[in-house]
């Protein structure tokens, strides 16, 4: 496995949307993420979704799926 570098990190149009009746969660946002590996710089831009339960009065992440911006696979 190659190590990375991470030079920057920014997120931005963040959303929450709530279903049933306030127990799951969806947060979408987009990202921009600027790293280094194998001595390449590689910049991503794309977007992040976290599926959320709450039980017990806290919160649990139950998937996280991002998807880059087309043409940068």
């Amino acid at each position: 496995m190659e190590e990375a570098t991470i030079h920057s990190w920014d997120e931005s149009g963040h959303r929450v949307s709530f279903f049933c009746r306030g127990t799951c969660t969806v947060v979408t946002y987009f990202f921009a993420i600027r790293f280094v590996m194998a001595e390449k710089e590689i910049i991503m831009l794309g977007r992040d979704m976290f599926s959320l339960i709450r039980q017990d009065g806290r919160w649990f992440v139950v998937s996280d799926q991002f998807s880059p911006e087309p043409g940068q696979v």
